[in-house]
């Protein structure tokens, strides 16, 4: 009996579903529950930190969210997480800026520039530098406040465990050539300043009615980007 040669099982694979990162304008609703959740999560971890009573307004007439500060960052994108959602970096800011996506007068914080164990913000800025030599970071260090968990009731800050949005050393001295001024200090925040200059230079807990929240990063897939076109 000729051997017939068996052809090859085929056994078709179902590819990963493509994802798409984009910005969503939070407004109205989406501005309102997170500002709601943000007054939630400090009454529930952080009353007692110095910055709990820092400016943050849910703005009916406008729908947007008014008033920003590091601290407040770092508990938004607490409440953001659970949806996948979150505060935009510096780099995905500039490319909505390229686009005149970003009003004047307004600033907006994205995130924390550690130059040295030194001011302003030692207190704050000694404790990371002993956490980022142990992980062998180089300074000066990028981060986004997602990076960060507040301990303690909200008086301290620490390196979450995800350091994803986080870069130091060279990479860091390269992207601060996109920022005027610069700190050569201490602790400071990166944010896009009312002029529309790009800041690192600046406090951390100073929050005013001009500070907004208007972007958070999201993803979706291309479906949902077609059905969304379709409506």
């Amino acid at each position: 009996m000729t051997n017939q040669a068996q052809e090859a099982e085929r056994i078709v694979l179902l590819e990963p579903v493509q994802r798409i990162s984009y910005a969503e304008k939070l407004i109205h609703d989406g501005a309102r529950d997170l500002h709601q959740g943000v007054v939630e999560k400090i009454k529930e971890k952080y009353a007692n930190a110095p910055w709990a009573n820092a400016y943050w307004q849910y703005n009916k007439e406008t729908g947007e969210i008014n008033g920003s500060n590091f601290q407040l960052m770092v508990v938004a994108n607490e409440v953001l997480a659970p949806s996948k959602k979150r505060t935009l970096t510096f780099d995905e800011a500039m490319q909505l800026d390229k686009q005149g996506k970003l009003t004047n007068g307004v600033y907006r914080d994205l995130g924390l520039a550690i130059y040295s164990d030194g001011s302003p913000n030692k207190e704050l800025a000694t404790p990371l530098i002993i956490e980022a030599q142990k992980r062998n970071w180089q300074l000066p260090i990028l981060a986004h406040p997602s990076s960060f968990v507040l301990k303690n009731k909200g008086l301290e800050f620490a390196f979450s465990e995800d350091d994803s949005l986080i870069i130091h050393g060279e990479q860091a001295k390269e992207a601060l050539r996109r920022f005027s001024p610069v700190g050569y200090s201490g602790l400071r925040r990166l944010d896009r300043y009312r002029g529309g200059h790009w800041n690192a230079d600046w406090g951390v807990a100073g929050s005013s009615a001009s500070g907004r929240v208007d972007f958070v990063r999201a993803e979706g897939t291309r479906a949902d980007f077609e059905a969304r076109a379709l409506e």
